[in-house]
């Protein structure tokens, strides 16, 4: 049954508290070796029940918290189900409908092992479902499915296959209770794997079974399995009735009780994982008007990613953007990967054109899809000041306080008697024209320069400081002084060191 993350860390906990002591002590090892000690450990002591008996178990291993019967094919996790059966008094009977009665779902349909024991009785295998619906999913293998056929009143679905390597006729339980059914079928070829060479001769199982002890699963049901269990990872419910099981027929389910023998017995259902590295990009810059940046790139790959095929999502930000050619960049990019893995694939990533002048720092390139948790790229640049050639109305040197500026006086018939030269650390906005009249002293922001002299000094600045400049002429002096304040004013931007 599905649960949150979160939720299922705090469960692994549950679990490994209740669990008896020493019971998994001679579980070591992977692949083959480690189903076959599974199947030495959970087949001693396992009591079968009767037939008959499994209508009480019920009532202990499948109550709802209202106290109603827990059916995985009727059952609308988090909403309201359309029925709900009691205990008893909702036994089959006869059904013509939905909602009639509840009878025993062999999960593991009982006509594959020919109604044999203990397999018939197997409480880890049988459970409380819908007479109806049980009866139309009949002895169909479980899988995924494409245009349903006939669908249930919560769901379930019936029709052909979509699972690449199978397309016959399968039953769909819903998401929420897939990895119920996924542990359950881990458990069943665990269990009986003395079995498995004489069920694979069935028809129908033979679909799914592969005639050997391990894997035992055909490959597109091993993996669909494994997709399942990934994506519904153990709940809550599953680790109450895998207690309550144990207390009635004396063994447990191991791949409840330890998700991650599913991973170390076939190599599927480990938690889907994206990768990245590195994971910090740092130093893209370009000078104002002069952008995009160059390019850097980083590697991406994942593994466990589920489905077993399909998209990984890239996503830039307001500042940077991504490619997956290192030719087309765009807001974001898609990279395809098959066989639930994806191999080292490079991404650029770039700083944006037309950015104002300043720092973007820690922005997040994120990497999502193929259900794993998204993984973050943090990208850090500057946009700074243009670097002009040494036009004779630019600085001439810089440094962490000091601006030397330098220009050509103007030439022709009229000339100024001078520049008022002014300066903001804000904007060139901020710098206003001077009032005609006015002789403004030399101070930090205005620095009167006699007309032949063609340099000044602003010193006492800010360090690591955008400094905004305009020259302003002006002929005569005193109140007689007239500044020109129309038409084009030479204007320059310049930053002290940090």
């Amino acid at each position: 049954m599905r649960t949150p993350l979160t939720s299922f860390f705090f469960f692994l906990s549950l679990i490994a508290f209740t669990q008896p002591s020493g019971y998994y002590n001679n579980a070591t090892g992977t692949g083959a070796t480690l189903k076959t000690q599974l199947y030495n450990i959970i087949t001693a002591g396992h009591n079968p029940l009767s037939y008959d008996g499994l209508w009480t178990a019920f009532q202990t291993t499948d109550d709802k918290v209202n106290g109603k019967v827990w059916d995985m094919y009727s059952d609308v996790p988090g909403g309201s189900p359309p029925y709900e059966f009691t205990f008893v008094t909702d036994q089959c009977g006869n059904y013509s409908v939905e909602g009639d009665c509840y009878n025993r779902e062999h999960s593991w349909p009982s006509s594959w092992f020919n109604d044999a024991a203990p397999m018939y009785t197997d409480l880890f295998q049988v459970v409380p479902t819908d007479g109806y619906v049980n009866n139309r999913r009949s002895n169909y293998i479980y899988g995924e499915v494409g245009s349903a056929t006939w669908t249930s009143l919560n769901g379930c679905k019936l029709g052909s296959c979509i699972t690449p390597g199978y397309t016959g006729t399968v039953f769909e339980p819903i998401d929420e209770y897939k990895g119920d059914f996924a542990r359950n079928y881990f458990y069943m070829v665990t269990r009986y794997e003395n079995k498995l060479v004489a069920w694979s001769s069935n028809a129908t199982v033979s679909d799914i079974l592969d005639g050997t002890l391990h894997p035992a699963f055909e490959t597109w049901f091993l993996n669909m399995l494994g997709e399942w269990h990934s994506l519904d990872p153990v709940s809550q419910k599953e680790i109450d009735r895998n207690n309550t099981v144990y207390t009635l027929q004396g063994n447990r389910n191991p791949y409840i009780d330890h998700p991650e023998y599913v991973n170390a017995v076939w190599g599927i259902g480990a938690s889907p994982a994206l990768s990245v590295s590195p994971s910090v990009l740092s130093g893209f810059t370009y000078s104002s008007g002069n952008g995009p940046s160059p390019s850097q790139s980083y590697t991406l790959s994942g593994s466990s990613l589920i489905p077993a095929s399909g998209n990984i999502t890239i996503t830039g930000t307001t500042e940077y953007e991504v490619s997956v050619n290192n030719s087309t960049f765009g807001n974001s990019v898609s990279v395809a990967y098959t066989s639930s893995t994806l191999s080292n694939t490079p991404i650029y990533v770039r700083l944006k054109s037309g950015l104002a002048l300043g720092s973007y720092n820690n922005n997040p390139i994120t990497n999502s899809g193929g259900g794993s948790t998204s993984v973050t790229v943090t990208c850090n640049g500057t946009v700074t000041v243009p670097v002009l050639p040494e036009p004779t109305n630019y600085p001439a040197s810089f440094s962490a306080h000091n601006i030397h500026l330098v220009w050509t006086d103007a030439t022709g018939t009229i000339l100024p008697d001078g520049y008022l030269v002014r300066t903001s650390p804000v904007s060139f906005a901020a710098i206003s024209d001077p009032v005609d009249g006015t002789v403004y002293p030399d101070g930090p922001t205005d620095k009167n320069v006699a007309f032949g002299i063609q340099n000044v000094w602003f010193t006492n600045l800010a360090a690591g400081t955008v400094y905004y400049f305009k020259l302003f002429s002006y002929t005569g002096s005193g109140a007689a002084r007239v500044y020109k304040t129309d038409g084009d004013i030479p204007q320059l931007m310049q930053a002290t060191t940090p």
